[in-house]
């Protein structure tokens, strides 16, 4: 249950940007929240994995140990390297954590043609 102010502060901060977010990236300890159309993030104190406990996949997608992403913003996975590969995104590329490629690959199928 949730009890603390702040906690409750920072999700309907998420909740109320869910269509403009295009990643979240951990960062010392915080999350900054990186907006369609914003210069610099929006900074919370939770983590990744507090986050996804209040979010499904369809609303942010678990792709790295430092990012979840939003996954109606991703236009394809591109194979950099053998054992590297990268989510495109409209104006930047993040990386894909190797342990996450499986999932992406059985569950987002057209984002690797």
């Amino acid at each position: 249950m949730v009890k603390t102010p702040r906690l409750l502060i920072e999700l309907y901060e998420i909740a109320s940007q869910k269509e403009k977010i295009e990643y979240i990236q951990a960062a010392k300890g915080y999350s900054g929240l990186y907006l369609k159309g914003v210069k610099d993030p929006t900074y919370v104190t939770l983590r990744l994995r507090g986050i996804k406990q209040y979010f499904n996949d369809n609303v942010l997608l678990h792709i790295h140990r430092s990012y979840l992403v939003n996954p109606n913003k991703v236009l394809r996975v591109t194979q950099v390297s053998r054992m590297s590969h990268v989510i495109q995104l409209e104006t930047l590329q993040l990386p894909i954590g190797r342990s996450y490629l499986p999932l992406l690959r059985i569950n987002y199928p057209h984002w690797f043609q």
